[in-house]
């Protein structure tokens, strides 16, 4: 296994605690993910995991889990990460929707829900929207070089 953490340059420190590379092969047991309240950036470049017998997308943003989840072997693994601060992607959403015109970030929800039928939450935890675009071949299943 190899593993390295590489630590943010300043200016984003607020929004980022680190960013990582891992390849390894997981054991046949799999690999028990515990929460710890962070969201990721992660981009798979070789095998992905399997999680509850789904195969995780290539590329995907994890969202604040609520239980532990287990991960297993479908290969050499080859993963970037970028480990987000606690509430990171929190202010984020509420600068987006001040630097798009809308007064606060309840504004912006408000009319996402209008606009898509369901919150933007339940909207990328579906699956749908950029992250298809990139899971379908864009970003991940580019041959490492």
């Amino acid at each position: 296994m190899y593993y390295r953490q590489i630590e943010p340059p300043p200016d984003l420190t607020p929004w980022v605690e680190c960013a990582w590379f891992l390849e390894t092969a997981l054991a046949p047991e799999g690999q028990l993910i515990v929460p710890d309240g962070r969201r990721e950036l992660i981009f798979h470049f070789a095998a992905r995991p399997l999680c509850a017998g789904l195969q995780q997308a290539g590329t995907l943003i994890t969202s604040n889990l609520n239980q532990a989840l287990e991960l297993a072997l479908t290969g050499t693994m080859k993963v970037f990460g970028v480990r987000l601060q606690p509430f990171a992607s929190e202010t984020g959403l509420a600068e987006l929707a001040l630097d798009t015109g809308f007064q606060d970030q309840s504004h912006l929800v408000n009319d996402f829900r209008a606009f898509c039928g369901q919150s933007p939450e339940a909207y990328f935890r579906s699956g749908r929207g950029m992250t298809e675009f990139y899971r379908d071949g864009f970003l991940q299943d580019t041959p490492p070089r």
